[in-house]
């Protein structure tokens, strides 16, 4: 993947990896100075590129359906209390926002905008049948 949106916005706020940048003699040699200036470090290079393997969690519902004779004189004939968990956690190595990023283009796979990633939802339901 390609981490295109940092390359050429170089005026957006950073991930927290650029907190070993290069800041003189003696300091990183895997992470560029950081500036906006006419030098801004944005010619294309293997810096953007990474490996965007991950292995994602994504929905996870645990519920409990009432039993009848709990629910018979309610005149219900089902009831069930649910909460899921939507997008729950991510792993990868990848520093860009989301490893799945795509703008749906087919000319431009494997290139991350900077699309936010997908929200983690959490959400609490009832089902009931009359």
């Amino acid at each position: 993947m390609i981490r295109n949106y940092e390359r050429t916005e170089n005026r957006l706020n950073k991930l927290d990896y650029v907190l070993n940048r290069w800041t003189g003699e003696g300091t990183s040699n895997d992470v560029p100075r950081v500036t906006a200036g006419a030098s801004s470090n944005n010619v294309f290079s293997d810096y953007f590129v990474e490996d965007a393997s991950f292995l994602r969690i994504q929905n996870v519902q645990l519920g409990y359906t009432l039993p009848l004779n709990f629910i018979k004189g309610m005149e219900l004939s089902k009831a069930r209390f649910y909460a899921s968990v939507n997008n729950i956690y991510t792993f990868t190595k990848y520093r860009g926002f989301d490893p799945a990023a795509n703008s749906g283009d087919p000319i431009s796979g494997g290139i991350d905008y900077g699309f936010y990633p997908n929200p983690r939802t959490y959400m609490l339901g009832l089902n009931v049948n009359f």
